[in-house]
């Protein structure tokens, strides 16, 4: 649990909207999004990202990390091997 789940409640939903907006224009495929976690498809890859949080899963060659712009880092960099 959070320290401050108010803070949480507050900003979560506002995150996970940008972040999703964010994903979309860079041409990612969202699969699901509830309210603490987006997934989404980028390379054929399925991603779990937590906007708040920060934490994100997928596998090689997307590394499992904190921060979005650590993963926008990472998606960038796969979409310029491909």
């Amino acid at each position: 649990m959070r320290l401050d789940q108010q803070r949480q409640d507050d900003l979560e939903p506002k995150r996970i909207a940008s972040t999703q907006k964010r994903l979309e224009d860079m041409g990612c495929h969202i699969v699901n999004t509830d309210n603490s976690r987006i997934t989404f498809i980028h390379n054929k890859i399925t991603v779990m990202f937590y906007p708040y949080s920060g934490w994100f899963s997928a596998k090689k060659p997307i590394c499992s990390g904190r921060g979005f712009r650590k993963l926008l880092k990472q998606l960038n960099k796969s979409k310029e091997s491909k």
